[in-house]
């Protein structure tokens, strides 16, 4: 008898293992939940890797000199947007030279994602405090998408996250957001890669946006990224052979130029 109600209980456990385990399996198999799951993680490493700076949000900075200077040029791209958007690069700083902003990054592509931390009326240096945080999150989950696409492996998805994500460059540029922030370099390349495998346009559109967010957040990774960017290119077209695929050629050009374009007010 005692065995029997044992046996029930141990039954009844396994149960709820069970139901446990499948409601996680189908919770998983939303990709947003899982996307959601991988950021957390980052963010709690962030959190690790960064202490105590996760609690000091509100007004800690990493150095004298550029945290400030950022915190401004992210706080001036959102006045300026709701102001004068047409001037966006005449700032209020050495008057009365023109296009003032231009003098440093205008980290444009970084700002835009951060307006509303603005309208909510936080000061600029949380958000820029925020934004660097996220910084190191964003980059290490670009790298491990990258990487899981590549190799199809999570293991070595999470290895290229962290080590990407938190190598110890990256902690020298704490002070420097816009070199932090460098998430949109392997999202360029993992969008370029997928645009090869599969040549809709909903992946098109995902290239030209990558493209497009890597030069509005840092003119210097836009630079560093084109020449890789046509290599790697070049290299995918020779082994998919795609060199007179017309539906490639077609897209793609639709829209990285539509990039460009978009671009070209921020390059000049």
């Amino acid at each position: 008898m005692t065995t029997s109600v044992a046996d029930e209980t141990q039954v009844e456990h396994s149960s709820q293992k069970m139901v446990t385990l499948s409601l996680w399996q189908r919770v998983l198999r939303f990709s947003l939940v899982r996307e959601l799951l991988i950021i957390f993680v980052f963010s709690l490493l962030t959190s690790l890797v960064t202490w105590p700076y996760v609690t000091r949000l509100r007004d800690a900075v990493a150095g004298p000199g550029d945290p400030y200077l950022v915190s401004w040029i992210l706080w001036w791209d959102y006045h300026q947007t709701f102001t004068d958007p047409l001037h966006l690069f005449h700032s209020n700083t050495f008057y009365p030279y023109p296009y003032t902003l231009a003098f440093s990054e205008h980290c444009y592509g970084i700002a835009l994602f951060l307006f509303p931390l603005f309208a909510l009326g936080l000061k600029p240096l949380t958000v820029h405090s925020i934004a660097m945080f996220l910084g190191f999150v964003f980059s290490a989950y670009g790298a491990f998408r990258l990487t899981r696409t590549l190799t199809g492996s999570i293991g070595a998805a999470w290895v290229a996250g962290i080590l990407f994500g938190f190598i110890p460059y990256r902690f020298n540029t704490m002070a420097q957001l816009v070199y932090l922030n460098s998430v949109w370099l392997p999202l360029l390349f993992e969008a370029l890669y997928r645009f090869v495998q599969e040549r809709t346009w909903k992946r098109a559109i995902w290239l030209g946006s990558a493209f497009l967010f890597c030069g509005l957040s840092s003119i210097t990774w836009l630079l560093f990224s084109v020449i890789p960017f046509a290599l790697i290119g070049a290299i995918l077209l020779l082994r998919h052979q795609l060199w007179k695929d017309r539906l490639f050629w077609w897209r793609s050009g639709v829209a990285l130029a539509g990039a460009f374009l978009l671009l070209l007010p921020f390059t000049l």
